[in-house]
């Protein structure tokens, strides 16, 4: 699947099932935190409701309508971020992004957004 490194400790992946219990988790553990700005914390109740999440996301990916990453710093999740949507036509979309409060100010989600603006510059094929 899809993996873009940005340097030598932070890397973008596409989210799959196999990072459910993680990001299950990290959402878990930063509740408090995140549900001031993103309403979808508080309906994640299980690690089957991220599941379920995952594969709308991959669906979305195959339709080449969107993408969710995961921000890996040293191999360990502390947010994500993604294409909310893709509209060709219009050459248009948005990037939503969260990061765990315990990796705030070290310049992580500056280095990912810049990573998916730069990879939004290309043309679908």
């Amino acid at each position: 699947m899809f993996r873009l490194r940005i340097d030598d400790h932070l890397e973008l992946r596409i989210l799959e099932d196999i990072h459910a219990d993680e990001l299950y988790a990290l959402v878990s553990n930063n509740r408090d935190h995140a549900r001031q700005w993103l309403p979808w914390v508080d309906d994640t109740k299980s690690v089957d409701d991220t599941k379920a999440y995952i594969r709308r996301s991959l669906e979305r990916f195959a339709r080449q309508d969107g993408m969710v990453c995961g921000v890996f710093e040293d191999d360990k999740l502390v947010g994500g971020i993604g294409h909310l949507y893709v509209n060709w036509g219009a050459k248009k979309t948005e990037i939503g992004y969260w990061l765990a409060e315990s990796a705030q100010g070290r310049g992580i989600m500056t280095r990912a957004v810049r990573a998916m603006v730069k990879g939004s510059s290309t043309t679908k094929p």
